[in-house]
């Protein structure tokens, strides 16, 4: 065994790894695709508004509960802390901002 390597980290994280992420939708499925491999056991629910391109489907979705500014993905998994984990993705390149309503949906989840 390497003495130089830390056996109580996860083999997922001892390796190095680069990824190049462009975008925000890449850093998205990159995110997920990690959730999905390394925590199969969590559930993950996305929030659609950037599939809102028409009224028709802005007035479908609210009336199936979406909320304007909801994270772009939650993570459901309860533990004594916390009942889970909402992710507002936002370019890599350090181009995005927080809308009004993406930041009171969050403030909302810090509650």
């Amino acid at each position: 065994m390497d003495s130089d390597m830390d056996t109580d980290i996860p083999v997922h994280i001892q390796t190095n790894r680069v990824i190049n992420i462009a975008t925000e939708k890449q850093l998205h499925n990159q995110v997920v695709s990690w959730i999905r491999r390394f925590h199969p056991e969590l559930v993950i629910v996305p929030g659609l508004g950037e599939l809102q391109k028409t009224d028709e489907a802005r007035m479908e979705a609210w009336a199936k509960g979406y909320t304007k500014g909801q994270a772009d993905l939650l993570i459901l998994h309860s533990n004594v802390d916390c009942a889970g984990m909402c992710f507002e993705f936002k370019s890599p390149l350090g181009s995005g901002t927080l809308s009004d309503t993406q930041e009171e949906f969050l403030f909302k989840m810090k509650k």
